[in-house]
């Protein structure tokens, strides 16, 4: 029976081989393949090691290529320096420039003040002379109107005359402006 088992396990065995053989071209292609033993060509002897007819692995495909290196992260900028202190000279202009510009400001505000006086009407007016409305009468015609106009302008003190209506047939309304 032991040799009936030899046989047995060398038939399983060459049939390992056989499909290991196929793995091995399918996983490496640029690789001769080994060639398969045929049936009795393989002498199996009952004091062989199993371990003998397992062929050997392929040899481990090499190590991948190293990573290249990050590149350096690039510097941080300096921050400015700070300005520098103003000259004493620049430090006086700067003071007599602001002044300058306050007095124009002032200028021009009192310019424009002046400005509004003269275009705006005044509030201030001067009050226009007194006005009289008189009712005289009678008159018997119109030169005797005219007298009465002509010496009531002629008095100290008034400055225009006019008659503005007639009161019936002998009496006139008289507007007297006084200076």
């Amino acid at each position: 029976m032991s040799s009936e088992r030899a046989s047995t396990l060398g038939a399983h065995l060459e049939e390992l081989d056989r499909l290991l053989h196929d793995v091995q071209a399918e996983l490496v292609p640029d690789r001769d393949p080994r060639p398969v033993l045929a049936g009795d060509e393989r002498p199996v002897l009952a004091g062989d090691d199993v371990a003998a007819a397992i062929p050997e692995p392929p040899p481990p495909p090499p190590p991948p290529p190293p990573l290249p290196e990050p590149p350096p992260p690039p510097p941080v900028p300096e921050p400015p320096p700070p300005p520098p202190p103003p000259e004493p000279a620049l430090d006086q202009q700067i003071r007599a420039l602001t002044e300058l510009s306050e007095r124009l400001l002032a200028s021009m505000r009192e310019l424009l003040n002046g400005y509004e006086r003269v275009i705006a009407p005044s509030s201030r007016r001067p009050p226009e002379p007194a006005g009289v409305t008189l009712s005289a009468g009678p008159f018997p015609d119109i030169e005797a109107l005219r007298e009465f106009e002509a010496a009531l302008s002629h008095l100290r003190g008034v400055r225009e005359v006019t008659v503005r209506g007639y009161e019936g047939t002998d009496r006139a309304i008289i507007d007297v402006r006084l200076a």
